[in-house]
């Protein structure tokens, strides 16, 4: 065969499937035959080309094409993702559209809506700045009201008091006359006030226009503690009054633990030491009882040695009773009332230290 030029068109060669046959030598008249047969179809394909019959149209499932391998068809590619076009929509504004289309408009709104909200501002802020200077001018009026001559001081009156004086109250307080009532410092009058050891507690009221009220809580002395220089004035809590040369008509504690210097310092050291007032503060239920039934004054001293057994001297009846631990005070009182009711003229010694249900008190005369 002759070589092709790569010009030159190539003319395939199409055999059936059907027709095809190993080893059978083509038939001239066979041949003839076909070539006629394509002349007269080639005929009727010049008059009418753009109608081919169905025998014309090559299937390429049935042919076979000899000297052309078929091409490969094409891979399908994969779709790109979109998922970053919406971001990119996002980030690239769209600058094609007009300054006065529909949706620049709509975007133009809320800047509209800011020349309202300045406004309502500004009168907000005019409304404050208006009313704070109203109150400002209020409380100014007010404060030269207050300082005024009708609220200086002409009276100061004094309520609760009956140790000490109302002149030394008040000379305690140093509160003065003619001054201003605003311009007093109630607190600072309050803690002078407390200072004396006399003073439990202490208040200060304003009555206008000019009043001045002290009310003052008084502590009461109850016992008495003897020292060589005088007598010391205990109330029910410990504290020491003051201490002077009479002696009051109250029982005398002994056994106390407290110094002597430090009762006579008392205006530093104010009470007695801790034990002395957890004792104090239990036979003030003795002292209670006693009162309530009469016969406090019967006791003249208290020894607070042992808390665990109290002893009562009773110097005028010439008795002595061993008072226990103070539990069942007013029963444990009420048999001494009845002892001394009986006993009237006998020196003796009261036992009323034991259990008071288990064990009956009982007098033991002195021989």
């Amino acid at each position: 065969m002759s070589k092709k030029t790569k010009d030159e068109t190539i003319d395939f060669l199409y055999i059936k499937k059907k027709d095809v046959g190993v080893g059978v030598p083509d038939d001239p008249k066979q041949n003839k035959r076909k070539k006629a047969n394509k002349n007269k179809k080639s005929k009727k394909n010049n008059s009418d080309k753009n109608a081919p019959k169905e025998n014309d149209i090559i299937n390429l499932d049935e042919e076979l094409i000899i000297g052309l391998t078929p091409k490969p068809e094409p891979k399908k590619t994969k779709k790109e993702p979109k998922k970053n076009i919406k971001s990119n929509n996002k980030k690239q504004p769209n600058k094609s559209k007009p300054k006065n289309s529909p949706q620049n408009a709509k975007e133009s709104r809320p800047n509209e809506k800011v020349k309202p909200n300045q406004s309502q501002k500004s009168k907000i802020r005019k409304s404050i700045l208006k009313w704070t200077s109203i109150l400002i001018l209020v409380i100014g009026v007010i404060i030269l009201f207050m300082l005024s001559p009708i609220f200086d001081i002409k009276q100061i009156n004094v309520e609760g008091n009956s140790k000490l004086t109302s002149e030394e109250i008040i000379s305690y307080s140093q509160i003065q006359l003619d001054i201003n009532m605003f311009k007093m410092q109630k607190q600072e009058s309050i803690e002078k006030i407390q200072s004396n050891p006399y003073v439990e507690s202490a208040s200060i009221a304003r009555e206008l226009p000019s009043t001045i009220k002290i009310s003052i809580k008084e502590r009461v002395p109850q016992y008495i503690i003897e020292i060589a220089n005088g007598n010391a004035y205990i109330d029910s809590k410990g504290y020491i009054l003051e201490m002077s040369q009479e002696k009051l008509p109250l029982p005398i504690i002994l056994g106390y633990q407290t110094s002597i210097e430090n009762i006579i310092d008392f205006q530093n050291t104010k009470k007695l030491s801790d034990e002395d007032c957890k004792r104090i503060e239990v036979i003030n239920k003795v002292f209670e009882s006693a009162r309530n039934n009469g016969i406090l004054t019967y006791i003249t001293s208290i020894n607070i040695t042992n808390i665990d057994d109290v002893v009562l001297n009773l110097d005028a009846e010439q008795k002595i009773a061993y008072f226990g631990d103070c539990s069942n005070a007013n029963l444990r009182i009420l048999y001494l009332k009845k002892m001394l009711e009986e006993e009237n003229g006998r020196a003796g010694e009261a036992y009323i230290n034991g259990n008071i249900h288990t064990l009956k008190p009982y007098f033991r005369e002195k021989i």
